[in-house]
């Protein structure tokens, strides 16, 4: 009778529509990074509030002078032209600043724009590198806890370069891990600042070589 019921039991058992978390990323492998957007949004509007368009330190109103300058007068200076010396840490950031300023945004939103888009590219990076290695539950987890620490908050918010120089580098070693090309990094990396140009073509190189060493050991 047990077994007769159990038997019933079985037969009678729908199957479950709704498939777990970890084999509804097998099926839809977008939803993390679409989870890790979501959530670097809604964290940065959290820590906006209630001044959404204030910045902790005065040098990124230093990259403001210079965006704007180059915006209206298409030179990169900061009180004349022919001035000498570059006074900013990124021509990438204010020329990114400067091309939000064309389009009609205002300074203060283009940064916390960039900012917010460069917390997701390190919590997507961090996710693509780790899952080639680890379970998609677990490269998750860590990508999450890396964008909503408060450092990195900080850094995304604050008007600066760092997050963006950070998130496009994890964007270079996760395609370069992943075979996705590592040619086109060299651009990226090294716009940061001339004093960064040794160090990222040093790392430009360590990487395109590991690279092929890693394609001719799978090859072989």
């Amino acid at each position: 009778m047990i077994a007769d019921y159990i038997h019933k039991r079985r037969q009678n058992t729908k199957p479950n529509k709704f498939p777990s978390f970890a084999a509804s990323i097998e099926i839809y492998p977008w939803l993390p990074y679409l989870l890790i957007s979501l959530v670097a949004l809604a964290a940065a509007s959290w820590y906006l509030w209630p001044n959404p368009l204030e910045f902790p330190m005065d040098d990124t109103y230093i990259h403001f002078v210079y965006a704007q300058n180059l915006a209206e007068t298409g030179r990169l200076m900061f009180n004349f032209a022919g001035e000498p010396g570059v006074g900013s840490t990124s021509i990438l950031w204010v020329t990114l600043l400067a091309i939000g300023y064309k389009l009609g945004l205002s300074l203060h939103i283009t940064a916390k724009v960039l900012g917010i888009t460069a917390l997701v590219l390190v919590g997507q990076g961090v996710y693509r590198l780790l899952n080639s290695k680890f379970p998609a539950l677990v490269s998750l987890a860590s990508a999450l806890m890396v964008i909503l620490s408060g450092n990195m908050l900080w850094f995304a918010l604050s008007g600066m370069e760092t997050l963006l120089f950070l998130g496009l580098g994890m964007t270079v070693v996760a395609s370069t891990v992943r075979n996705a090309g590592y040619g086109w990094d060299c651009f990226w990396v090294c716009s940061r600042s001339p004093g960064q140009r040794a160090w990222c073509w040093q790392g430009h190189w360590a990487l395109s070589i590991f690279g092929v060493i890693g394609r001719s050991t799978r090859a072989s």
